[in-house]
């Protein structure tokens, strides 16, 4: 393989424990604060029954708004949680 090829690899691999992280990093707050949620797929999760979240990039949409954001302070400011 040649350099681009063990760079692109190591990108790669590096992206994937990014989002390992940022997964579990978003599971421990919603547990904190103890946020009700569904598990809907692998890394797919209905927060508060109403929100889409994907914890792993940090992105949520509103299902009865269509409101988008990313971000779980951001979250948790959309829910209430936080009053800013």
């Amino acid at each position: 393989m040649g350099d681009m090829g063990e760079i692109y690899k190591a990108m790669n691999e590096l992206n994937k424990a990014k989002k390992i992280i940022s997964y579990n990093n978003a599971l421990l707050e919603l547990l904190k604060f103890d946020i009700e949620y569904e598990k809907l797929s692998e890394y797919h999760l209905l927060v508060e029954g109403y929100v889409d979240f994907w914890p792993s990039t940090g992105k949520f949409i509103d299902r009865k708004t269509q409101k988008k954001g990313v971000g779980v302070q951001s979250l948790f400011k959309h829910i209430g949680l936080i009053k800013i």
